[in-house]
């Protein structure tokens, strides 16, 4: 059931408890609306406790979802990582290049 439905149903079934509790504050003792008092009390927790349950599925759900994309950023972190590695080694390598030509620019050998 839909969060709104539930949200619907518990609030009609609220307005009856309260209507019934009413009545037996008029009526003490009646064993037919202490029965309805306790049957719409029972409904209201199962009510609220679905609606709990869903919440559970549905944060088990978004949990998995996001281990999934975390999976797949660490494969992705991975593989940029050896690029960057690479870009490094490439950066390092124009480094010295650029100081052997520097230093024979001014022996001038260059």
């Amino acid at each position: 059931m839909a969060n709104t439905e539930i949200i619907k149903v518990l609030q009609v079934v609220r307005e009856a408890k309260e209507a019934v509790n009413g009545a037996l504050s008029s009526s003490p003792g009646d064993e037919q609306l202490e029965k309805l008092s306790t049957t719409l009390e029972e409904v209201e927790s199962a009510l609220i406790f679905s609606e709990i349950e869903e919440k559970v599925a549905q944060l088990q759900q978004y949990r998995k979802a996001l281990e999934e994309i975390n999976c797949g950023m660490k494969t992705e972190i991975e593989k940029l990582k050896a690029v960057s590695e690479k870009v490094n080694r490439a950066a390092k390598a124009l480094g010295i290049l650029a100081d052997i030509v520097g230093r024979a620019a001014t022996l001038g050998v260059v």
